[in-house]
């Protein structure tokens, strides 16, 4: 298999990009975090993170969310080059090529999402919890994706994949064809221009790529997320349930938080909770890369010292994360 995706190129794109954040540092530094109290663990699962907010005495300075950051940037490097390094280990005398395009674009993916979440923490930790949970779906769907296809053995699923993405364009064309005509100038005008391609492509266009890539007759659709988890390990599917459904729901605007503080609309909107939501989602970042390897080393059948070192990089990230906010906040595990 012919390694496309170039760990040390993502690397060193990453790290250009990181030292624009620091260029943040002196600007931040000097200010408080609107984060009053005690704050709630945030462990990958020790909690429910909906549930929890900050309220009374303690304080966390931009400094200190700045540091978390460094911490996370530094874990997710090393979990970066771990990947490319198992997923050289992968490497195959032949293979299809939608393996490797999928491969390529999956990890590409991949090694980036998790850039921006520490941008968008580094540079506005005050706002960032709703983009940042975007960013970890759209990571978490990309290592399922990548997960379920390398899985198989052959490139049946990478063939799947791909034309789940042909049948998605077929039934957007014809969505957008409805309104050629329509009296609606704006609509008839844009709606006209976007059918302007130089291939549309039909549903027997369609039946013609299955044909053409030796899918089996009358295959179904893609799998949906949650099953793509389920056939990956038990592990994954937890995954889908705890991590995968919340971040699901606050693309939808949902203020399921009312539900677990009934008495108090205002903690809503308290300044705290965003900024809370979104340290929680930097660990959940570092988290799902963390998990990716671990996955990714079951898989390719490592041995033992490879899954240790896998664990022995995950580790200390986690540790040091916990301490410095101990220092920071009082730590609990109620509401």
């Amino acid at each position: 298999m012919h390694f496309l995706f170039d760990a040390a190129s993502v690397l060193v794109l990453f790290l250009l990009l990181i030292e624009k954040m620091q260029n943040r540092k002196d600007e931040v530094s000097s200010r408080i975090l609107p984060i009053k109290g005690k704050l709630s663990k945030f462990d990958y699962l020790s909690l429910r993170w909906k549930t929890r907010r900050m309220s009374s005495k303690s304080e966390l300075s931009a400094n200190q969310v700045y540091r978390l950051v460094k911490i996370y940037e530094s874990g997710a490097e090393d979990q970066l080059s771990i990947m490319g390094t198992l997923y050289r280990k992968s490497e195959q005398s032949k293979v299809h090529f939608l393996e490797s395009m999928s491969y390529q674009y999956l990890l590409n993916r991949i090694g980036f999402e998790p850039l921006h979440v520490l941008m968008t923490v580094s540079q506005n930790p005050w706002m960032a919890d709703a983009s940042c949970a975007a960013l970890n779906r759209s990571l978490f769907e990309c290592a399922v994706n990548f997960l379920y296809i390398i899985s198989a053995g052959d490139a049946t699923r990478a063939k799947h994949f791909f034309v789940d993405a042909f049948r998605m364009e077929v039934v957007m064309d014809e969505a957008i064809s409805k309104w050629v005509g329509y009296e609606d100038k704006f609509i008839h005008d844009n709606a006209n221009n976007m059918t302007k391609v130089n291939f549309r492509p039909s549903r027997a266009d369609l039946e013609k790529e299955k044909l053409k890539l030796g899918l089996p007759v009358g295959i179904g659709r893609y799998p949906s997320v949650e099953q793509r988890c389920k056939d990956i390990s038990p592990r994954w599917h937890f995954f889908y349930d705890s991590m995968y459904r919340g971040l699901s729901s606050w693309q939808h605007g949902d203020p399921s938080r009312y539900i677990f503080e009934p008495k108090s609309s205002e903690s809503l909107n308290e300044p705290s909770r965003p900024v809370f939501e979104g340290l929680v989602q930097l660990a959940w970042m570092y988290q799902i890369l963390y998990e990716t390897n671990r996955e990714l080393a079951v898989i390719l059948k490592c041995d033992q010292n490879i899954r240790d070192s896998i664990d022995g990089t995950y580790a200390p990230v986690k540790v040091e994360a916990r301490a410095l906010l101990e220092k920071a906040v009082a730590f609990y595990h109620g509401v």
